[in-house]
């Protein structure tokens, strides 16, 4: 009885811990992103963290292609001096303003949008140019087939909330059996120690 005790104060005093150390990681949300066009598709996942009731974006992976010529997204461009989102900047030459945030109710791109870099040594803006569109509609790029100036491309975008992977699934299912089991054992001790 003891040597269970301690094991389960242990389990608890690890997992408080564990929580306090990575308070961002528990609240990090992750987005799946899609854009389509004449020319061009993005299908990326998307990290950011709640902020005031929208999320400011920490991070950007996928891929994509450009007039069928396939590219890796390298990362997320944020603003030098302000490097904490929202990251209201400039980017390709003053010319783009981005602020990497996703809008909520419907989840959405503004005017701004988010900016990424790609192996193609691209620029690509992921925005709303019809406010009317639900989540996002338009792709600004610096690669030659958007015209090397920041061309704008309009298509029909998406961005929904990931559904959790399978291993995620399995942890919350494996801890609602383990704290089920510890309710059974707790009930049934009782009724052998009287026997």
């Amino acid at each position: 009885m003891i040597i269970r005790t301690s094991i389960l104060g242990f389990a608890t005093a690890t997992a408080f811990i564990i929580s306090s150390i990575v308070p961002n990681a528990a609240k990090a949300e992750v987005f799946d992103v899609t854009f389509s066009s004449a020319l061009y598709t993005v299908d990326a996942v998307v990290t950011a963290t709640p902020d005031g009731g929208n999320f400011d974006i920490t991070g950007i992976t996928g891929s994509g292609t450009s007039n069928g010529n396939l590219f890796s997204i390298t990362g997320l461009v944020s603003d030098p001096s302000n490097p904490t989102p929202p990251n209201t900047g400039t980017a390709a030459g003053g010319a783009w303003v981005y602020n990497d945030v996703i809008f909520t109710g419907p989840l959405r791109f503004d005017y701004n949008g988010v900016v990424f870099t790609a192996d193609n040594g691209a620029l690509y803006n992921l925005y709303t140019q019809n406010f009317n569109n639900p989540s996002f509609d338009s792709l600004l790029t610096t690669d030659q087939f958007g015209g090397g100036a920041g061309t704008a491309h309009l298509g029909t975008g998406t961005i929904t909330a990931a559904v959790p992977e399978p291993s995620t699934w399995a942890m919350i299912i494996l801890g609602f059996a383990g704290i089920g089991f510890m309710a059974y054992r707790r009930k049934s001790n009782p009724a052998l120690a009287a026997a």
